[in-house]
């Protein structure tokens, strides 16, 4: 048949306009305003298109005709078939978006200073209803320079600030609109042999912005010479109408939708602190960013009540109210079948194999792990010089959260051959499950079976790690040193990226970054040189 040539191309054009006035007066040098007040208006428009050609040859440019009517059998596959991909695709999107921005300052005296912001942001993609298309967004924020105040007399903190802040920012999904969505498919009704087109998504007229609620409260401190400064800060956040999948009435031709369904409070400390550890011939700096975030989900509409609504891989969003947006629940694990080697969960307290009731039970018959994002993390660089050499190393964290691994899951592999190095673990004879955990390979297959296994407990794990990040040595040089008038100096730097993981809290060899998509990130070395002349 020869080769497959696939095709694709796209085009994207952008077009801006933007309107803004400055304003800054200062009276004497107790008072300062800053205004600045604009308009701005943007549309994107993409076009792409995409052709596939069979039986290509790259000598003469010639292709043959394919039959896309009929469905062959898939090679490999055990009973199942399909009709050949056109590979034919076109699409065309435009967006608009216009904004009304200001934003302004007011300083007294270099102690109290007072900010406002407000912005007015509207979109094609919410209908023609004025109230639908745009959003008011606002924060004010007040600071307190307490350093500066005549009666503060801690000469050992000579930088001491508060601040605090509350307001609101938007979120738009540029892929969801208030329309009906329609899609016409290239391939004929299998039936009838007509063309046709599917709704993936229905008209939604209530579709509106994400708006967020911040508040934020925060102490910026600095010691003598900085030696030690930094910043902490509080926060609570409130964010509405998120979008969200939620189960809507089958009769309407879908089982669930895309809505602003939820509500989700978050809270988290955040702190920065940087150091000067030694001055002398040999300079040492340390900064460490450390940061704890929870985000629980606080609404949903409407409620969801079987548990293999709530059992996942935690990649996703979790319709759980009270608990983490990005929970993480399991099936309970009663071991595997000594006679069969088929995994076991539990219904109603009893050790069970009825995998569609299971699904079916409510949520409290799962397991909560946790967090399925982190809510510690952070990072800790230190830098160390000598001269015109120095040397930096960057070590990051993330604890207090939980993944699930990967297995074998034989209903992929019998369709698409797509394995698992658990294959070989599976059990084979009574006994094998006092040593291992992995089902039986047992025809006819069962989807349903293997989907208890993927998200039962046994396969949940801590994610909990450290990493070394990256390591950066450099050699910065003058025109001194090379003796060339026309070089007014420059460096020389060697950096490693994406060096490992130093720790690991689950003990199967995984990095938990990268479970799911197969492929670690690689780790990369790069050099270079900056010439001043």
């Amino acid at each position: 048949m020869g080769g497959i040539l696939d095709v694709s191309d796209a085009a994207l054009d952008e077009h801006g306009g933007r309107v803004q006035l400055n304003l800054n007066r200062n009276w004497g040098s107790s008072q300062r305003l800053s205004f600045l007040g604009g308009a701005e208006i943007r549309q994107g428009h993409s076009a792409s298109h995409s052709s596939r050609a069979y039986g290509y040859d790259d000598n003469f440019l010639t292709y043959n005709n394919i039959d896309y009517l009929n469905q062959y059998p898939i090679y490999g596959s055990l009973s199942s078939a399909q009709r050949i991909a056109s590979g034919i695709g076109y699409g065309d999107v435009t967006n608009r978006f216009v904004s009304l921005f200001s934003t302004g300052s007011y300083n007294l005296h270099d102690r109290y200073t007072v900010t406002a912001s407000a912005r007015k942001d509207a979109s094609n993609l919410f209908g023609v209803r004025t109230n639908q298309k745009a959003v008011p967004l606002w924060s004010t924020g007040v600071a307190w320079s307490i350093a500066h105040e005549k009666f503060y007399g801690i000469k050992l903190l000579p930088l001491l600030k508060l601040r605090a802040s509350y307001g609101y920012s938007g979120n738009v999904d540029n892929s969801r609109s208030a329309f009906a969505v329609i899609e016409y498919s290239t391939a004929p009704d299998p039936l009838t042999n007509q063309p046709f087109a599917t709704i993936p998504a229905p008209p939604n007229p209530e579709l509106r912005w994400e708006k967020v609620g911040i508040l934020n409260l925060g102490i910026d401190f600095g010691f003598i010479n900085n030696r030690i400064s930094g910043s902490i800060e509080y926060y609570r956040k409130k964010a509405n109408d998120l979008l969200a999948s939620a189960p809507t009435d089958p009769t309407t031709g879908f089982t669930s939708l895309v809505l602003n369904s939820a509500v989700i409070k978050g809270r988290g400390i955040e702190l920065q602190l940087q150091t000067i550890n030694t001055t002398g011939i040999v300079k040492w700096s340390s900064v460490l960013l450390f940061s704890y975030t929870r985000n629980i989900l606080d609404r949903y509409l409407p409620a969801i009540g079987t548990a293999r609504s709530y059992a996942g891989a935690g990649t996703t969003f979790n319709p759980a109210v009270g608990k983490d947006a990005y929970a993480l629940f399991s099936y309970r694990w009663a071991g595997l079948d000594p006679l069969t080697g088929e995994p076991q969960g539990y219904l109603n307290g009893q050790v069970s194999k009825n995998y569609t009731a299971i699904r079916n039970e409510s949520l409290g018959s799962l397991v909560y792990h946790g967090s399925a994002a982190p809510i510690y993390s952070g990072a800790f660089r230190n830098t160390i010089s000598w001269n015109q050499f120095s040397v930096s190393a960057n070590i990051i964290f993330k604890l207090g959260y939980w993944f699930r691994r990967s297995s074998i899951n034989y209903s992929s592999l019998a369709s698409s051959w797509t394995t698992h190095s658990d294959y070989a673990m599976r059990w084979q004879k009574p006994g094998d499950e006092v040593h291992t955990s992995v089902p039986a390979f047992i025809y006819p297959l069962n989807s349903v079976r293997d989907e208890f296994y993927s998200f039962s407990e046994v396969l949940a794990e801590r994610a909990d790690h450290v990493r070394l990040k990256d390591i950066r040595l450099s050699y910065t040089y003058s025109d001194s040193a090379t003796k060339l008038k026309w070089l007014k100096g420059g460096s020389v730097f060697l950096y490693a990226d994406n060096i490992g993981l130093l720790w690991k809290a689950n003990k199967h060899g995984l990095d938990p970054d990268y479970f799911s998509s197969g492929l670690p990130a690689p780790r990369s070395i790069s050099m270079g040189i900056n010439v001043a002349f």
